[in-house]
């Protein structure tokens, strides 16, 4: 829809549209470069399951007003805020993923992001988390303890480069279908301390996590 528009700062009338029948909203705001600013208060997403790259590489993008976006039927999170350099703050506990299958880069490439609020997250049928965080640097602190993953298969670079993670929770994490883990852990902070109560996340790198995993009863 606005896909590219690199020097628009501000989107005028965007409360006035129509959105109760839309199904796909894929990439529509991908790489508004100059926004700092988003009102999607009015839209009505209920009926939405594509949201793959709908905020993709909003590089000055600061806030986002959401209102009472409503995420009970997507099925596709891939790429959903990556590249969000500017974001320090982001709360997505109202979000309902309950049907999400694919949340692959996510949150990929959030360079600023220093909090960020996914206590509520059903990922209960995700298959594929890789990428996840890669490369949110300026994170000191993950606590993904409530992430069900029991039909994940894929988890690679899913941590990578979280270079100022101090503490990562990963206490409640099943592993048991996961196929590829490679560099999951390649880039923390040696220091960080990887919360986890599963003896296989040790046993699958050992050579990453030795030093500083801890295993929790």
């Amino acid at each position: 829809m606005l896909v590219g528009a690199k020097k628009l700062k501000e989107i005028k009338g965007i409360n006035k549209y129509v959105t109760n029948k839309v199904k796909f909203m894929a990439s529509i705001f991908s790489r508004c470069n100059d926004l700092e600013y988003l009102d999607i208060s009015n839209f009505n997403t209920t009926n939405v399951k594509f949201m793959k790259g709908l905020f993709y590489s909003l590089q000055h993008l600061k806030s986002i007003k959401f209102g009472d976006f409503d995420t009970s039927n997507a099925i596709i999170m891939d790429a959903m805020f990556e590249s969000c350099f500017s974001f320090e703050y982001l709360n997505l506990s109202f979000f309902n993923t309950k049907k999400v299958t694919s949340m692959n880069s996510m949150f990929s490439g959030c360079r600023k992001l220093q909090y960020i609020d996914i206590s509520n997250f059903d990922t209960s049928k995700v298959t594929n988390m890789v990428g996840m965080f890669k490369s949110c640097y300026s994170l000191t602190s993950l606590d993904v303890s409530s992430f069900k993953t029991s039909s994940c298969l894929s988890m690679n670079n899913m941590f990578y480069n979280c270079s100022s993670l101090n503490s990562l929770n990963l206490s409640n994490f099943n592993i048991d279908l996961v196929k590829n883990m490679r560099n999951i852990f390649d880039g923390l902070n040696k220091n960080c301390n990887v919360i986890s109560n599963n003896n296989k996340i040790l046993m699958q790198t050992p050579k990453l996590i030795k030093n500083y995993l801890i295993i929790k009863d």
